[in-house]
């Protein structure tokens, strides 16, 4: 009897044994389900970050405008994008919306730059030069972006003039260059239809870049009548409009690019080695 008392005690002991490595094995497995999961949320393309350019964009231009008509501070029918953000509190969205519209915009600008830079040695080298180039000139579009959000322009008008025209300017410069770049990367890294997109846009967006600056110096000549001054404003007005939207548009134009173009964490293990102290 003694021996069938050990006997049981033995296979209690396996029993018990034999379950908790069971349980350990589910527990890894999960912790296994957990991290590939974590892994796989971790990893992703880059294609949002046009998107919430334009979208901060958007909000910026369409939120301080409906305010500022229903607060009675601007006229309804195409009044200026910065008489718009010019009082508060639409001001203050307008400043936030648009700081976040150029972080986002120099994001796609530095990916852009990153993914051209990456088709090296398959593309010539003035492509990679002229890479450079535009990525120099949409840093200093989004830059003159930022200001025109935090000089308003009743606050400090030289300033706000400053910003809008380097971020008009200067975009409408970096909207040629990658247009030269996309031809240039037709067709193994881009379609040509996406090339004369972006070359259409590039030529709306100067056509009323120059619209907008020249109605507005006619609107300010005072040797015209009011009348036909206010005109020329409204028209300078609805051009500002068309170039911040038709260069919105271009940078929506980034989206299917940057699908194939993503980020993955990194994992790197740390290996200790012991010298023998005897």
């Amino acid at each position: 009897m003694e021996n069938d008392k050990l006997g049981s005690e033995a296979t209690t002991t396996y029993d018990s044994t034999d379950l908790l490595l069971q349980l350990k094995g589910l527990q890894s497995v999960a912790q296994k389900k957990s991290f590939i999961s974590l892994r796989n949320w971790l990893s992703f393309d880059l294609s949002w970050l046009p998107l919430l350019f334009a979208f901060f964009l958007s909000l910026s231009i369409i939120i301080p405008y409906c305010i500022a008509v229903a607060l009675g501070h601007v006229k309804p029918i195409f009044p200026s994008i910065s008489d718009d953000g010019a009082t508060p509190p639409e001001s203050c969205l307008f400043s936030q919306f648009l700081n976040l519209a150029s972080f986002f915009g120099f994001a796609t600008a530095l990916t852009r730059y990153k993914q051209v830079k990456g088709y090296n040695p398959e593309v010539p080298w003035n492509v990679l030069k002229w890479n450079k180039g535009g990525f120099f000139f949409g840093s200093l579009a989004v830059s003159g972006m930022s200001i025109v959000a935090n000089f308003q322009i009743t606050n400090i008008y030289i300033v706000h003039i400053f910003g809008a025209s380097m971020c008009f300017i200067m975009g409408t410069v970096y909207e040629f260059i990658q247009t030269w770049i996309s031809f240039k990367l037709t067709p193994q890294h881009c379609s040509l239809q996406t090339s004369r997109l972006r070359l259409s846009l590039s030529i709306v967006t100067l056509l009323f870049m120059i619209s907008f600056a020249l109605f507005d110096m006619l609107g300010e000549y005072r040797g015209f009548p009011q009348d036909l001054r206010s005109i020329f404003t409204d028209v300078s007005a609805m051009s500002e409009w068309a170039t911040a939207f038709s260069g919105m548009f271009f940078f929506l134009t980034f989206v299917h690019e940057f699908q194939t173009f993503g980020v993955e964490q990194c994992h790197r293990s740390l290996h200790l080695k012991y010298d023998s102290l005897v």
